[in-house]
C-alpha cells in the first residue's frame, strides 16, 4: 500500500495491527501566524456495502486526497470501478471545524455531477450527495454565530480554506445507530462530554473503538462543567465495551498504544475530581480564585504532571486545556454543592 505523501499534509499512515478494512489518515496545519501544529486524524471504513468517511478533516481538497488513496487499484491507478462498488457514507463525529469543514467535497461534487453532461466522467454522475449522518446537535451548533465568524475568519486568513462551507448532516440520531455493512456493523454512540454532540463508532466485530475526541493524548477536553460527569461516564462506557483497538483523532496513539491512552484519561478525570473535592472540602473558593490563570497550582496537580512529561506537539494548547479542565471541574462540584443546599432548603 502506497501512503500519500506527507509533504501534501494530509498522508495515510500505514498500520499492521489494524484490520485492512480501516484506513487512517492524517492531517497536519501549521498556521504561519501561530505557534504550536494542530494534528487530527480520519477514518475510511471499506465494508462490503459502503465506503464510511469517518470525518472529514480541514477542507474538501484533504477529502480528495482521503478519496483518491482509497480508490486506487493494485496498480495505483485511479480505480473508477472501485469508486461505484460500493455506496458512500459520511460520519461527523462532532461539530468541530477540524473534523467537519472538509464536508462540502461532498456537495462540491455533486453540483459537478450534476452539472456534467459528459459521459467519459461516470465517476462523478453516477455519485449523488451521500449521506451525513451526526447528532441531531450538530447542525444548530456547525451554524452557529461563533463557528460562522470562526470560518469567516479562517477564509481571509489562511488560502486553504477558501471552498468550506458549513454542511450540516442530513441524517441525525439522539442516543444510538446502527449501520449494517454487510461484514461489519457499525453503532454509532452518543458520546457526550468533550462536546454535545460527540458521538463515538464502535465495530464489534473488529472490537475497535472510534473514540475521536473524546479520547485524546494527554488528556481529553471537558467542554463544560455541565459535560465533567458526561465525560466521565463516556469513559467508563468505552472502557465497559472492552475494546481491542482504541483510535483517538488527535495525539499519536495507535491501536494498542489508544486503549493505554483511554484508561489514563479516565483516571485523569478520576483524579481531578478527587483533587478538586479534597480542595473544597478544606476551603472555600471565590470565583476570582477559579479564574485564576494557573488554577491547577490550586489542587497541586500541574500540567507537566498531568501530561506525564510527554511532548504533544502543541504545550500551550494542552496548558490552557487543564486549566481548563480544573475550572469546570470545580464549577461542577460548587452547582453540585448548590443543588443539595436548595434541596435540604426546600426540605425545611
Amino acid at each position: 500500500m502506497k501512503n500519500i505523501s506527507r509533504e501534501s499534509s494530509v498522508f495515510a499512515l500505514p498500520h499492521e495491527e489494524l484490520d485492512p478494512r480501516i484506513h487512517i489518515f492524517r492531517r497536519i496545519f501549521v498556521a504561519p501566524d501561530k505557534a504550536g501544529e494542530l494534528q487530527v486524524d480520519a477514518y475510511v471504513l471499506r465494508t462490503e456495502r459502503f465506503l464510511i468517511f469517518c470525518d472529514t478533516l480541514l477542507c474538501p481538497s484533504d477529502v480528495a486526497l482521503m478519496v483518491e488513496h482509497v480508490t486506487r487499484t493494485p496498480d495505483e491507478t485511479p480505480g473508477i470501478h472501485e469508486r461505484h462498488k460500493r455506496q458512500w457514507l459520511v460520519i461527523n463525529s462532532h461539530s468541530d471545524w477540524d473534523h467537519v469543514w472538509g464536508n462540502a467535497y461532498f456537495t462540491q461534487r455533486s453540483e459537478r455531477s450534476e452539472q456534467s453532461e459528459s459521459s467519459e466522467q461516470p465517476e462523478q454522475s453516477e455519485h449523488p450527495l451521500p449521506p451525513i449522518i451526526g447528532h441531531t446537535l450538530n447542525a444548530q451548533r456547525q451554524s452557529n454565530t461563533y463557528n460562522r465568524t470562526f470560518l469567516c475568519d479562517y477564509k481571509n486568513r489562511y488560502p486553504l480554506f477558501e471552498d468550506v462551507q458549513h454542511v450540516p448532516p442530513t441524517l441525525s440520531f439522539e442516543q444510538q445507530m446502527l449501520i449494517d455493512g454487510g461484514d461489519l456493523t457499525l453503532e454509532l454512540l452518543h458520546a457526550p462530554g468533550h462536546s454535545a454532540d460527540h458521538i463515538a463508532v464502535w465495530l464489534p466485530q473488529l472490537r475497535t473503538l472510534l473514540a475521536f475526541d473524546a479520547v485524546e493524548w494527554p488528556f481529553p477536553s471537558i467542554e463544560d462543567a455541565q459535560s465533567v460527569s458526561a465525560l466521565r461516564e463516556t469513559l467508563q462506557r468505552f472502557l465497559s465495551l472492552d475494546p481491542r483497538f482504541v483510535l483517538c483523532s488527535h495525539g499519536t496513539a495507535e491501536g494498542v498504544e489508544g486503549i493505554r491512552i483511554l484508561k489514563q484519561n479516565y483516571l485523569y478525570i478520576r483524579r481531578l475530581e478527587e483533587d478538586c473535592q479534597a480542595l473544597l472540602a478544606e476551603q472555600e473558593l471565590t470565583k476570582e480564585m477559579i479564574k485564576q490563570e494557573d488554577c491547577a497550582d490550586l489542587i497541586g496537580f500541574a500540567y507537566d504532571e498531568a501530561s506525564a512529561g510527554m511532548p504533544t506537539g502543541d504545550d500551550a494548547y494542552y496548558r490552557h486545556v487543564h486549566q481548563e479542565n480544573v475550572r469546570n471541574v470545580l464549577r461542577y462540584l460548587l452547582s453540585e454543592d448548590e443543588d443539595e443546599d436548595d434541596e435540604s432548603g426546600e426540605q425545611e
